[in-house]
């Protein structure tokens, strides 16, 4: 009694996979043809980039708005520096004159910046020729 069973059972497999073979799904709809594959691969194409262009439209303005913040710091940063460097050029010369006088107090304080604006340049100059050997063209 149980090769009946197991007989029928195997005709049953036979059947599925030859409607398998046919490419009808179980459901017995048709199998989508190749151009309805590509047409729905190209509207999911035009999908992608649209939300694509959307999600950089918005990290744009994003970056936008925060760029703005940063330059408004950025500015009021300068500006709190700059008056920084102005009272500690006051303060000097109100503590340095007590005791060098008036003109040897400016010329410590004068010559202090002097020394700072010249590291700086010897800094630009160095960062600039680092910058031109590195666009150099190599001739040999």
């Amino acid at each position: 009694m149980t090769e009946p069973a197991v007989q029928g059972q195997a005709v049953e497999t036979a059947q599925t996979d030859q409607v398998k073979q046919d490419g009808v799904p179980d459901n017995g709809a048709p199998p989508a043809s190749l151009l309805e594959d590509v047409e729905a691969l190209v509207e999911d194409g035009k999908t992608y980039v649209e939300a694509e262009l959307n999600y950089q439209k918005a990290r744009a303005g994003f970056a936008a708005g925060r760029g703005k913040w940063i330059a408004i710091f950025g500015v009021v940063a300068l500006i709190a520096l700059f008056l920084s460097a102005i009272a500690l050029t006051l303060g000097l010369l109100v503590g340095l004159t007590t005791s060098l006088g008036i003109w040897g107090a400016t010329a410590v304080v004068a010559g202090g910046w002097l020394l700072v604006v010249v590291l700086c340049v010897f800094g630009i100059v160095r960062s600039a020729k680092s910058i031109s050997s590195a666009f150099k063209e190599d001739d040999s």
